[in-house]
């Protein structure tokens, strides 16, 4: 496991809780102190049936299945050294706010720092821990709305619309993960202490990515597009199949092994296979002519996926390197063979089921071995007498030389073959901090994320 020499302390509600699971997912030891008869975290909808109080709640199963639990009375003098005496052998605490649980007990960070002077303590809180709205009611609802993605989900003829899942706590949860173990790197650079806030309304924003610009870029905002996406042209992505829609992105990079499949279905004539569809992209977005626009692209696709299912496009797209993603329901996704073969789907024991069921397991894999822990769902205070009475635990401690730089990154060396989004926005979040990244691009096939808008001045 990656992080396996980590101890992190959790003390959020329901609003935090994804930021230390994820933790655990990759192998630290995570405690979820909890006030007297349980986080109110427990009591979060939905809620199973016919399960002992304190484990009904699916989401606390979800998210708090791989953690121990202790009680702890914060208004009682043990209780509050109980916790510093936790938090004074931890590497990281979670807390939700504001306040936070820690502070409305009147547990200062002078006292913290006191106990462990080289602690990271994260914060999740809806608006930030300071500013005009900081302690303003929130709901998953006002947050998307306030963050911005809301104003992009949809089609411009309607209102914006909330994605039907939460959303807010979840990506709020995975940047505290994130800013946790950057954070981290950053105590053992400078060894000193780390307070992180993690605002939910800025983690919605950062979902936007270029859409945060546009305004400055362009003049003007992007709007609402459904399945649509922009770039010298726009282009839907979404394809009706005859049981339901696959996502495929008709542009030349992807469209050549498509060819001999739909000149063998009589959807297109065999001139077809004379476009050097490799650089079809490339010419097209530069103005060149064409013998085919997007639009005879389009048609000839809508066709050939009205003709075949969803599993049917998949399973021959694989076979030609053509990409068809199946717009999956959960009930798919447990019979998609992929993720069972990637050993994607774990045991997991809860107490409403009579054997264990199934349930994500770890986000990564190193060496070929996924991240995962066992998991089962603990009660409240399963772990009290344990770490109540456990002896002092030796922290990791500082252990780089203090650099120049106060970045936690610093002098480290990337190199970026990554395109289009997530590799980009991955290095680019450890150039933030410090790394100096080099992006290593080919003259070969124009990496769409340069296509993509905004443009300056909308050209």
């Amino acid at each position: 496991m990656l992080i396996q020499d980590l101890r992190v302390l959790d003390l959020t509600d329901h609003r935090g809780e994804l930021g230390p699971w994820l933790l655990a997912r990759l192998g630290a030891e995570v405690i979820k102190v909890e006030p007297p008869g349980g986080s109110s975290a427990r009591q979060e909808p939905p809620l199973a049936t016919g399960v002992p109080d304190g484990l009904r709640s699916l989401q606390f199963a979800a998210y708090n299945d791989n953690k121990k639990s202790v009680e702890l009375d914060l208004n009682s003098d043990a209780g509050r050294e109980a916790l510093l005496r936790l938090a004074a052998g931890s590497e990281i605490i979670f807390d939700s706010g504001p306040p936070g649980y820690l502070a409305s007990a009147g547990i200062s960070e002078a006292d913290l720092t006191s106990a462990n002077p080289e602690l990271v303590y994260v914060l999740v809180t809806a608006f930030g821990a300071d500013g005009p709205r900081s302690n303003d009611p929130a709901s998953e609802l006002s947050i998307a709305a306030l963050g911005g993605p809301m104003s992009l989900q949809g089609v411009r003829e309607r209102s914006p619309l909330k994605v039907s899942v939460p959303q807010a706590w979840r990506h709020a949860g995975a940047e505290a993960a994130l800013a946790s173990l950057v954070g981290y790197t950053r105590m053992q650079t400078t060894g000193e202490p780390q307070w992180i806030d993690v605002s939910a309304q800025a983690a919605m924003t950062w979902t936007l990515l270029n859409s945060m610009e546009a305004y400055e870029v362009q003049g003007y905002d992007f709007e609402r597009a459904g399945s649509k996406v922009s770039l010298a042209v726009t282009i839907d992505l979404r394809r009706s199949t005859r049981d339901g829609y696959v996502i495929n992105a008709p542009i030349g990079a992807t469209y050549g092994p498509l060819i001999p499949w739909l000149i063998a279905e009589g959807i297109v004539d065999e001139s077809w296979g004379d476009e050097d569809w490799s650089t079809y992209d490339h010419r097209a977005l530069s103005g060149e002519r064409t013998a085919m626009s997007y639009d005879d692209m389009l048609v000839a696709l809508d066709e050939l996926c009205s003709r075949y299912t969803r599993q049917e496009l998949l399973m021959r797209g694989i076979e030609i390197g053509a990409t068809f993603a199946p717009v999956n329901s959960i009930q798919d996704l447990l019979n998609v063979n992929h993720l069972e073969i990637r050993d994607f789907w774990r045991p997991f024991e809860f107490p409403a089921a009579n054997e264990p069921v199934r349930r994500a397991g770890g986000p990564l894999t190193v060496d070929g071995e996924r991240c995962d822990q066992p998991s089962k769902v603990p009660a409240s205070d399963s772990s009290g007498t344990e770490l109540r009475s456990e002896p002092p635990r030796v922290r990791r401690t500082r252990n780089i030389a203090q650099q120049d730089s106060d970045l936690p990154f610093s002098g480290l060396k990337i190199a970026d073959f990554s395109w289009i989004g997530v590799g980009p926005i991955t290095a680019k979040c450890f150039a933030d901090h410090g790394a100096t990244v080099v992006r290593v691009e080919t003259e070969k096939r124009l990496d769409t994320l340069r296509a993509q808008q905004p443009f300056k001045d909308a050209e």
